[in-house]
């Protein structure tokens, strides 16, 4: 029997807000780090990902996993992305998430989405265990407040 080491990195990324919306291709947040998600010398696993948004928006989103730092293109909150080539060697994954994957409760204000069971294998860079997430508007997004959307990143490490 494998030992296996769950943990969950949660995020708070700072959104634009009483500016222009995010529109389809628009960095959400700029680059976040994820410190410390993978551990050290043990194969590590991204395994789910959980969205909540406090103003009860459900916006199309892509979230990109970078192993170092995306550092080459343009990654700037609230501008078009523009990935560089030479980031292009340190991409996971993505995980996107549909308008439609959203649950709005009744009278909440609030919503949610999560998707389980990614199973992507995951490696930090030869110096690092840090994971670094864009997230990429895939529509229009105009968030109420800064800190309307939380993301929650799990992992496994064995």
């Amino acid at each position: 029997k494998m030992d296996v080491a769950k943990q969950v990195r949660i995020v708070r990324p700072t959104i634009t807000v009483d500016t222009a919306a995010y529109v389809n291709g628009d960095d959400v947040g700029g680059i976040i780090t994820l410190t410390a998600a993978l551990a050290y010398s043990r194969p590590s696993r991204l395994v789910s990902v959980t969205l909540a948004e406090d103003g009860g928006q459900s916006p199309a989103l892509s979230l990109f996993f970078f192993r170092a730092t995306p550092a080459g293109g343009t990654y700037t909150d609230n501008s078009a992305i523009a990935f560089a080539a030479a980031d292009l060697g340190n991409f996971l994954t993505v995980v996107r998430v549909a308008a439609a994957d959203w649950y709005v409760p009744s009278g909440s204000g609030k919503a949610f989405v999560a998707k389980a069971d990614l199973q992507v294998c995951c490696e930090g860079s030869t110096t690092s265990n840090d994971l670094y997430m864009l997230i990429v508007a895939d529509g229009a997004y105009d968030a109420v407040a800064t800190n309307d959307l939380t993301v929650a990143i799990g992992f496994e490490s064995v």
